[in-house]
């Protein structure tokens, strides 16, 4: 899998690069742009998408405590 190098955990003052997806089996990425976003007709109910995460191989990075923050935007 490709990660969106603009996607990345950090510990501070390392970085993990990662990519979003919309698929489980992480084909569809889920970008930054409206090509790649998430189509979804509400109900008036509370309603549920689910995103698959994976990390490129070979980041050589200490072990530690990584996080990021993924903003969604929801348009009405």
């Amino acid at each position: 899998t490709v990660a969106d190098p603009a996607r990345r955990l950090t510990d501070g003052t390392n970085f993990l690069n990662y990519g979003l997806f919309t698929d489980a089996g992480r084909l569809d990425e889920w970008g930054n742009t409206v090509a790649t976003g998430v189509a979804y007709t509400g109900t008036g109910s509370a309603g549920t998408l689910n995103v698959s995460g994976s990390f490129p191989a070979a980041q050589n990075v200490p072990a530690g405590d990584y996080a990021d923050t993924v903003l969604a935007t929801i348009e009405l």
